[in-house]
């Protein structure tokens, strides 16, 4: 005959509470419905007949059978020799997530599916969506990241905003050394295990902010980064005209050609100029066979460059933009010429001294 005290593991004094405490922890591991998915038919029968004994067991320690039953095994002991330990056999228990029998150490099976990468990972994945439940400003933050922050942390520094060209390598190097210099303090400081916990902290005390902030700093560190390895000119190589014709200003000497394209000729060209905050005065040398030349007043602002050549036979309107040490565009003869007189120029800035005479007081006319 079973001991029903030992098929729910209680003592043969136990209180009806304990009982049904002791009951509801084996229905767990042995009710049929409380089974996991996929759980292989074997086990599933083998825990059906143990829920039976299991359930009459229950059944008769609840009742008022019970008195009867503890009657009849009392007898039962005082016949047989020697006295049965009042020590219960050990129970199987199965896991409620796959079915697998239970050691000390827990279900085997369970653990090694939960140290797989694909695991940590549904599971870094459920937390984050956890994270992210209920906070759209947070979601919109992210979104505005990848499409916009991003990209214009890339292109930027490449091309630049404004008067164009890439961000200084020199002054981006410094910016990283700085940001170096303050990651290494605050790592000795704090060390990373505590500065990832004050992210985390920050993050969920304040979601909006602590992402923004996080986000933002992403997105200077990688600004500097790109701006650091840009070819800046060396240091040396440009003069003082030179670095302000490269910084939006305009003034210098400079060589080139002018092509006009109503007669299909072309020339070279003088000129040179300078500037006062935003306005350009010089002079305009044009070299046979077309004519031009006078003096030249105009304006400047970003990397487009106006500028009006007035002859006693001629007004020629350039309008270009300035890449670098260059400038090209289009001009037009707005006075003068036989018809409408147009066509293109390119000017690079001259390593060597003009012609003689090559200024706004004393410019030659044509």
């Amino acid at each position: 005959m079973n001991d029903h005290y030992a098929t729910l593991g209680v003592r043969r004094n136990a209180s009806l509470e304990e009982i049904k405490k002791a009951y509801l922890r084996l229905v767990r591991n042995y009710h049929p419905d409380k089974l996991p998915l996929g759980t292989p038919e074997l086990v599933r029968l083998d825990a059906a007949e143990k829920f039976l004994v299991i359930k009459h067991a229950y059944d008769v320690l609840s009742s008022s059978e019970r008195f009867l039953y503890d009657s009849s095994l009392g007898v039962a002991v005082k016949e047989s020799r020697p006295r049965a330990s009042s020590t219960p056999p050990p129970q199987v228990i199965y896991c409620q997530n796959c079915g697998s029998p239970l050691t000390e150490a827990g279900c085997a099976r369970c653990t090694k599916q939960q140290s797989s990468v694909v695991h940590g990972a549904g599971r870094r994945w459920a937390a984050l969506e956890k994270y992210l439940d209920g906070k759209p400003l947070v979601v919109l933050l992210w979104l505005a990241f990848f499409a916009v922050g991003l990209p214009c942390a890339i292109v930027i520094p490449q091309t630049g905003l404004g008067d164009g060209g890439p961000w200084d390598s020199r002054v981006c190097g410094i910016g990283m050394i700085i940001f170096g210099f303050a990651g290494f303090i605050a790592l000795m400081r704090r060390g990373i295990p505590r500065i990832w916990k004050d992210i985390k902290s920050l993050c969920t005390k304040h979601p909006f902010t602590g992402n923004f902030s996080v986000l933002f700093i992403a997105l200077v560190f990688l600004s500097l980064l790109i701006g650091a390895t840009q070819n800046s000119p060396k240091a040396g190589t440009l003069g003082p005209s030179d670095k302000a014709f490269m910084g939006g200003q305009v003034f210098g000497q400079f060589t080139g050609t002018v092509v006009n394209t109503k007669v299909n000729q072309s020339a070279q060209v003088e000129l040179a100029i300078q500037q006062d905050h935003g306005t350009i005065t010089g002079c305009l040398l044009v070299e046979r066979p077309l004519f031009g030349s006078g003096q030249v007043t105009g304006s400047v602002h970003n990397r487009t460059v106006e500028f009006v050549a007035n002859s006693p036979f001629f007004d020629i309107k350039f309008n270009g933009q300035k890449d670098g040490e260059k400038m090209s565009g289009t001009y037009i003869v707005t006075r003068g010429g036989i018809g409408i007189q147009h066509g293109t120029f390119t000017l690079s800035r001259s390593s060597t001294s003009l012609s003689d005479g090559l200024t706004s007081s004393d410019c030659r006319n044509d």
